[in-house]
């Protein structure tokens, strides 16, 4: 079990901390592509809190990884266009072909 600490924005971090959203995604820069199920998160800047990984799924864009996940799950009050709108806002087109990243994390 290694131990990952990332960045996340306040908004999507509460939404993860109080269980609306279970799905974290990021793109396959080295320090996620090494993130496993069993290894454990910690979100910089929010106070003592663990996250169990307990899935990840890669897929090549995020066209695709919204057609085969929960919307709801990955952002919550999104609809699939919004949300394929906002992830292509935060990762320019050549951070998307490193692949997409998907984690099912469980609050400890």
């Amino acid at each position: 079990m290694a131990k990952h600490i990332l960045r996340i924005k306040k908004i999507y971090f509460e939404e993860l901390f109080f269980g609306r959203k279970s799905l974290e995604v990021r793109v396959g820069y080295p320090d996620i592509i090494r993130i496993k199920p069993g290894d454990v998160i910690t979100f910089e800047n929010y106070g003592p809190n663990l996250f169990d990984v307990v899935r990840v799924s890669i897929y090549k864009n995020f066209q695709q990884m919204l057609e085969r996940e929960d919307v709801k799950k990955v952002l919550p009050g999104m609809s699939f266009g919004a949300a394929l709108s906002i992830y292509r806002k935060i990762y320019r087109k050549e951070r998307e072909a490193l692949g997409v990243y998907v984690f099912e994390l469980k609050k400890r």
